[in-house]
């Protein structure tokens, strides 16, 4: 009589489960990953030297919808940059660009974009409310 413990032949593991996993995982990783190419965009904050201090700043408010505010005048966004150009011919003032309640971010970055291959060097304004406005 033999009461001992008896030694059971290992078998190698089922490795279909295993290319299973990884094949869900690949998916995943496959389908949540994005292939857009991001760059890098320069915006000033504000703080100039001194002479472009002394101008005042051409205003450009994004409304949306491909239209710009610029000085109180509607423009769509093909025309500012030749309006801007008209206001300011040596590009020397400084260009303040004001996010609507309205607009999008890729409305903003449009606008930057297309000014900055201008060849101003726009500045991002945090919010165009009023200080005396609050939602």
């Amino acid at each position: 009589m033999q009461l001992g413990s008896t030694r059971r032949r290992s078998r190698a593991p089922s490795l279909t489960s295993l290319i299973d996993v990884i094949f869900l995982l690949l998916m995943f990783f496959m389908l949540a990953s994005t292939f857009s190419v991001y760059q890098r965009m320069n915006v000033s904050s504000g703080a100039k030297e001194s002479s472009s201090e002394a101008l005042a700043p051409i205003v450009v408010m994004v409304a949306g919808d491909e239209l710009v505010i610029i000085e109180g005048a509607n423009v769509s966004l093909d025309e500012m940059v030749s309006v801007i150009t008209q206001a300011d011919t040596s590009q020397a003032r400084p260009v303040a660009v004001l996010p609507g309640p309205k607009s999008l971010l890729q409305d903003v970055i449009t606008v930057l974009e297309r000014l900055s291959d201008a060849g101003f060097s726009p500045t991002l304004v945090g919010s165009a409310q009023t200080a005396g406005s609050s939602e």
